[in-house]
């Protein structure tokens, strides 16, 4: 009852989240554009072409006038298809067809004025009319002597102020599209922090090595917001080996953070810029995000495999992981038999032969721990090496932005952060 009632007011909600989940980003002079839907291109071209049927009806009389006089003179009304050949070519360029025997055939007269006249104008017009038609800008572009009446329509159109109305709208058109636009979806400026996590650890969960690397990217939305400095949180150099690109200006990032241009001219527009390189220094078994045990035996002719996986707590980087997936190399036909699954969920790829143990959620309170047990015919040796990958929103260089300088204006400064850490080749091998 209560939907019935309300069916109008949610109508109208789904009628604005269909039509308002798509936009669009325009400027202001398209805007205007779409409201007034006047084309002064379709407006020329229909004058110029109203011009042009004036002039071949005046050519048409011309032509009746002639062959009356010669037949009063008892000559040949029609020498060199004046009367017929000429006026159904004249007739063909007005309708936008030709007549291949006329057109082919006709050969103007050197001897008399109104068949110079007449061969012309079949020139003119076919020609004209051929580029008029397929686009109203090459209509402009007129070739040979432009007539009277064409004169005069583009003198009216210039009275109107028609033609520079077309060639404002023809130079705001090259110049949209010269330069460079900007997506109002998006924030002026995006810094990006992508850190890689590279470790080796063995069965019985020794670390054997552990390598962190990261690299910062910005990237400018809008032309005009791209003289900027942003001055991020110091990190403390003891953990932390900071490079910054060598077209950055050292001396801001040395003694305040700062990264801005070394040059007046800005970073580039649209491009993913890479700002900084940096390494984890002296990481340990403390650093890792989590610590695992490994346990494998024989019963009835197969393998028992169990593997269990904590959440390091005592490293302060990070408080929570996300899909923690363990891939485990199976060499059998024979699916693996689950015999116990703490948190997470696993998934038998037979065309990889591998066993995918996905954990949603590891972090320092509910989700702390995970464990799997399953049987295998494959042996314990040949499951190694075991691959993992994970994601976190939070890194071991826990980058901060304190403050976004427009350099070029005082408008404000929206900067978008975006933190990704996932593990590149992270592994467990075997003792």
């Amino acid at each position: 009852v209560y939907v019935i009632k309300n069916s109008f007011e949610l109508i109208l909600a789904f009628d604005d989240l269909i039509s308002l989940g798509y936009r669009e980003s325009v400027t202001m002079s398209q805007v205007a554009t779409y409201l007034e839907m006047e084309s002064s291109e379709e407006k020329f071209h229909k004058m110029l072409m109203k011009a042009r049927e004036n002039e071949a009806k005046e050519a048409a009389k011309k032509h009746a006038l002639e062959a009356q006089r010669r037949r009063a003179q008892g000559l040949d009304p029609s020498p060199g298809g004046i009367e017929g050949k000429t006026y159904d070519a004249d007739r063909d360029a007005l309708s936008g067809t030709s007549t291949t025997g006329s057109s082919s055939s006709y050969e103007p007269t050197k001897t008399t004025t109104s068949s110079s006249s007449s061969s012309s104008f079949n020139k003119t017009s076919t020609t004209d009319t051929t580029k008029t038609s397929k686009a109203p800008k090459k209509s402009m572009k007129l070739k040979g002597k432009t007539s009277k009446q064409e004169g005069a329509v583009l003198a009216a159109v210039d009275n109107e102020s028609g033609a520079d109305l077309f060639q404002e709208t023809t130079k705001e058109s090259e110049e949209a599209k010269e330069s460079p636009q900007m997506d109002a979806l998006l924030e002026p400026v995006h810094v990006e922090v992508e850190e890689r996590i590279t470790c080796e650890i063995n069965a019985d969960g020794e670390l054997q090595s552990l390598e962190v690397k990261g690299k910062l990217f910005l990237s400018f939305h809008d032309p005009h917001k791209t003289k900027v400095l942003l001055k991020m949180k110091p990190l403390d150099s003891r953990k932390f080996n900071v490079r910054p690109h060598p077209c950055l200006n050292r001396t801001t990032w040395e003694e305040e953070r700062g990264l801005t241009t070394e040059d007046s001219e800005g970073f580039p527009h649209g491009e993913r810029i890479l700002a900084l390189k940096y390494k984890v220094n002296k990481t340990g078994e403390k650093d890792l995000p989590f610590s695992i045990q490994f346990w494998g035996s024989k019963s009835g002719g197969k393998s028992v495999i169990t593997l269990e996986c904590e959440f390091n707590g005592r490293q302060k980087f990070m408080s929570s992981l996300n899909n923690i997936t363990f891939g485990f190399p199976l060499d059998d036909s024979i699916d693996p038999e689950i015999k116990n699954v703490e948190n997470g969920s696993p998934d038998y790829d037979s065309d990889s032969s591998t066993l995918k143990w996905t954990v949603p959620v590891l972090d320092k309170e509910q989700n702390d721990s995970a464990k799997i047990e399953f049987t295998t015919t494959t042996e314990v040796e040949a499951i190694f090496p075991i691959t993992v990958n994970f994601s976190s929103e939070q890194l071991y260089a826990n980058f901060e932005l304190e403050e976004a300088v427009n350099l070029g204006g005082d408008q404000s400064l929206n900067v978008k952060m975006i933190k990704e850490l996932a593990a590149d080749n992270f592994t467990i091998v075997s003792d």
